[in-house]
């Protein structure tokens, strides 16, 4: 499909609406020429039992067993200067390293590491009553007066600069978006407090934005520069209070449906109108694409390691022994997952199928 298949209309509408005409035409010719055919995914069969050689359980403390040489080796090739024989404990050929260790091992690679959020989404569901009231409809009305003041705060704003918590006079906190950004000075000082300096170039974070929310979160930006709350820490460090490379997501357009017949085309008759399409994100997984500039040029600086998570996961931290036991493993990727309850009801759970593939 080119841009002489749609009306000036339809295309008007989409490009003023966010949407990059230029890769859904990309997209769309991959598509029909058969270049995503045969991608079958697993089948689940159950959820991995625990404990699982392939999964360390980080709620409680936690250990990394090695033989000594591979770790001799790994310390070397990631410029770890510290002896993996004192560090840890050696016997018959492997060293195993405790939680202590395993903190220190991670910090020290902090100038190897960076901080990833995925920052494009808008903060509507937060302020959507229908879904705020399934979870406990007599739970909802009791707080509804607490609701609808922070859903003034939160409806037709991105995610990441909605408040985070509330405060115990029932004032709002801070944004998800402060919050990582002082956490990320925290563990900078971590670095300083373990070995006595600073590098000029330690835990850089990264952001993919969309359309949508980048200039809010630009203007947020602004604002949390000279917020006495990370000037405290930066000026104590004698770094910038926020060091983020940004790439912003553009929106892609629905398609006709494959139950239409080939070749599938962009959707041009939403709410029954003729040329009128729907401008939709493009998802998650578009980072690899939209963040390419900023992963090489982290690489270029040295960075090995990058974490990248959601901006509103209040449990996705900077994890030193995590980050140790990753680095040690000399595995390419890691994920990390949550144990679900009942009231999870986005997101996905961890299962494998008959031959022990995970996938969520």
């Amino acid at each position: 499909m080119s841009k002489s298949d749609i009306s000036k209309t339809l295309e008007s509408q989409l490009r003023s609406e966010g949407v990059d005409l230029e890769k859904m035409y990309v997209f769309l010719e991959n598509l029909n020429s058969g270049k995503y055919d045969g991608l079958a995914g697993i089948i689940p069969e159950t959820v991995p039992s625990m404990p699982n050689p392939s999964i360390v359980d980080r709620r409680g403390i936690s250990s990394w067993k090695m033989p000594l040489d591979d770790a001799i080796s790994c310390f070397a090739s990631l410029g770890i200067s510290i002896d993996p024989k004192k560090e840890g404990f050696v016997e018959c050929g492997y060293v195993t390293f405790g939680e202590r260790a395993l903190e220190k091992i991670g910090i020290l690679l902090y100038p190897k590491t960076a901080y990833g959020v995925l920052n494009g989404g808008s903060a509507s569901s937060y302020a959507d009553v229908k879904k705020n009231t399934a979870l406990d409809p007599e739970l909802f009305d009791h707080f509804r007066s607490i609701f609808d003041s922070l859903a003034k705060e939160c409806s037709g704003k991105p995610k990441g600069i909605t408040p985070a918590f509330i405060n115990g006079d029932g004032s709002t906190g801070w944004s998800f978006l402060f919050l990582k950004l002082r956490m990320l000075l925290e563990h900078k000082k971590r670095y300083r407090d373990l070995t006595g300096h600073l590098p000029e170039f330690i835990l850089p974070s990264f952001q993919m934005t969309s359309v949508l929310t980048d200039s809010d979160i630009a203007n947020a930006f602004k604002a949390y520069v000279s917020d006495p709350s990370l000037l405290e820490i930066s000026q104590e460090l004698g770094c910038t209070a926020i060091e983020m490379f940004t790439e912003t997501q553009t929106l892609m357009a629905a398609i006709t449906h494959s139950s239409t017949g080939s070749p599938r085309r962009i959707f041009d008759k939403a709410w029954g109108k003729n040329d009128t399409g729907i401008a939709m994100p493009g998802g998650h997984g578009q980072n690899f694409e939209v963040l390419a500039p900023i992963y090489r040029k982290l690489l270029e600086k040295g960075v090995r390691f990058a974490w990248l998570g959601n901006i509103d996961n209040m449990g996705y931290t900077v994890d030193p022994v995590s980050l140790a036991i990753f680095a040690l493993s000399g595995k390419d990727a890691a994920f990390e997952e949550s144990w679900r309850t009942p009231m999870d009801v986005k997101g996905g759970i961890l299962v494998c199928d008959s031959s022990g593939k995970f996938t969520c």
